[in-house]
């Protein structure tokens, strides 16, 4: 009898849990279903029990009261089990939701590449053409494909290597050294215990293509950009300096 009334209780108790109820309600409403439920499972079995006394009020009292007990457990189970489900559900969105946010945002961050420097690395290769030296003017587009292949192509990921972002970051001063020559000078300080630290994805990029612009190439006489990592227990820090007006960026 318990078992057939559970199973008629379920719908009731599905409709319950879909509804915006706070636990409080949604216990008091399964209650009151349960305690009508119990009274008509204690009403049967105190009538067809072969081993009971003939009815009674106490008997049938007390089996609606057990039979009520026992409903009313299952269906706070029944709703325990369905709002862990959702809070799940809920987090794995939440979380989904904001990877795709951080991926998105990832994502603009390599198609939005300062058109200033594009517009100063193809005028650099226009003016390498114009001074007759194509070999280096084959070599700054060479490294401009690589670059920007590197950047579309590669896999969006969060966080990366320290190892890969200076071989990315590389890439870039090779051309700014290609389109400043001797103006700018590269110093690189990278402690061997740091390479395998994980950073986020483009960050030092960013960071020395603006030492770059704003600290090395308005001087004539150029300048130097020092990039320096170190680990102070497991603690990373990255240094990027210029010898222009730009201070250093930590």
């Amino acid at each position: 009898s318990l078992f057939i009334v559970s199973s008629l209780l379920r719908p009731v108790c599905r409709s319950l849990v879909d509804r915006p109820f706070s636990w409080l309600a949604l216990e008091t409403r399964a209650f009151l279903w349960c305690l009508l439920a119990g009274i008509m499972v204690g009403y049967v079995l105190e009538l067809v029990a072969p081993f009971n006394p003939p009815f009674t009020w106490l008997g049938w009292l007390a089996n609606s009261v057990r039979c009520t007990f026992n409903l009313f457990v299952w269906c706070s189970l029944y709703f325990s089990v369905k709002w862990w489900q959702r809070s799940i559900r809920e987090r794995e969105r939440l979380l989904r939701a904001d990877a795709e946010v951080r991926d998105a945002r990832l994502s603009a961050l390599r198609y939005q590449l300062n058109p200033h420097f594009l517009f100063n690395s193809l005028n650099a290769v226009s003016t390498l053409v114009l001074e007759e030296n194509p070999p280096a003017a084959t070599r700054m587009l060479a490294q401009i494909g690589e670059f920007l292949r590197t950047i579309l192509d590669a896999e969006t990921v969060l966080e990366t290597p320290l190892s890969d972002e200076i071989v990315f970051t590389e890439q870039y001063l090779a051309i700014e050294q290609t389109r400043l020559g001797p103006r700018l000078q590269v110093n690189k300080a990278i402690s061997p215990e740091t390479l395998d630290a994980l950073v986020p994805s483009m960050l030092l990029q960013p960071l020395i293509e603006n030492a770059v612009r704003h600290g090395i190439a308005p001087m004539l006489e150029g300048g130097t950009i020092c990039i320096e990592s170190n680990l102070h227990g497991t603690q990373l820090e990255i240094r990027v300096k210029n010898s222009g007006p730009v201070n250093s960026r930590r």
